[in-house]
């Protein structure tokens, strides 16, 4: 099974043919859709920092509603105040769900519907809330779990893996999924000698690699190879770790700002952007 979801791997070198794909550009675009969505969580031994917190909610009052996705094992040791954005679930204790072969055994949940139906249920007594938004820790997800978050209630799922070129949303069953935006097209990379390929995603470790002027780029070409019909929406996945200084949060707030200057922006949760296309 590992195998074949290696060959399945869209950064394997057997799909070096996705490097030719084209779409027409559509550089017509006036204005998009923007959600910013962020895994909140505990990361490796750090302890999650609620000062980090609230200079993120702080941040997000100068444009709308985020949605936090929530890694439910800090629930039970934590008071978290999320304010009026949306709150979706990150599972319990960060395990892995799906059957991805880059998941370590280790790293995986035993029983997925209970690990599913356990965070659902923390969200529901902190929040008081029926949360309709998951995202599988690692990216990590199957058929099995798409069944199960739809027992469990939910509507939205943004957990359509970072290393692939699907980047426009889609039903899957019950859900409608809406990937972190990414560039349909990837590029050649080397890890020492050995050739992968890599899609290049709107998530903040990314930002930071690139530069803001490459990145801002990068969301130009996402926004014009979508459909035409279509009003384009930008998906940016971050973690509350991410955000270790206030020159992260600035970094963040210019690119804001730089891309308000080519498009007219609508920063919207995924819930609120589903209430905008008739989904959810």
């Amino acid at each position: 099974m590992k195998m074949i979801n290696i060959l399945k791997d869209k950064r394997n070198p057997i799909y070096f043919s996705n490097l030719f794909k084209y779409r027409e550009k559509n550089k017509d675009i006036d204005s998009i859709n923007f959600s910013f969505t962020l895994d909140l969580e505990n990361h490796n031994n750090s302890k999650f920092n609620d000062k980090q917190l609230d200079l993120i909610l702080d941040f997000l009052k100068d444009y709308g509603k985020g949605t936090f996705f929530v890694e439910t094992s800090l629930l039970e040791k934590n008071e978290i105040n999320l304010e009026k954005n949306e709150i979706g679930s990150h599972g319990y204790g960060h395990l892995g769900l799906g059957d991805n072969w880059w998941i370590n055994e280790k790293e995986k949940s035993k029983n997925i519907e209970k690990n599913i139906f356990k965070s659902t249920q923390l969200i529901k007594d902190k929040f008081g809330i029926n949360p309709i938004s998951f995202r599988c820790p690692k990216f990590s997800k199957s058929e099995k779990v798409n069944n199960i978050l739809i027992k469990a209630g939910y509507k939205i799922d943004s957990s359509s893996s970072i290393h692939n070129e699907i980047n426009l949303p889609f039903y899957n069953k019950n859900i409608f999924e809406i990937p972190v935006s990414r560039y349909y097209k990837p590029v050649l990379r080397f890890k020492k000698i050995i050739p992968y390929l890599k899609y290049n995603s709107l998530i903040f470790s990314n930002l930071k690699e690139m530069g803001l002027n490459k990145f801002l780029n990068l969301s130009n070409e996402i926004v014009w190879s979508w459909p035409k019909e279509k009003k384009p929406l930008l998906n940016f996945a971050c973690h509350n770790w991410d955000f270790k200084t206030n020159f992260d949060l600035d970094l963040i707030r210019s690119y804001l700002n730089k891309l308000e200057n080519n498009f007219k922006v609508k920063f919207l949760s995924l819930k609120e952007y589903c209430g905008v296309v008739g989904h959810g």
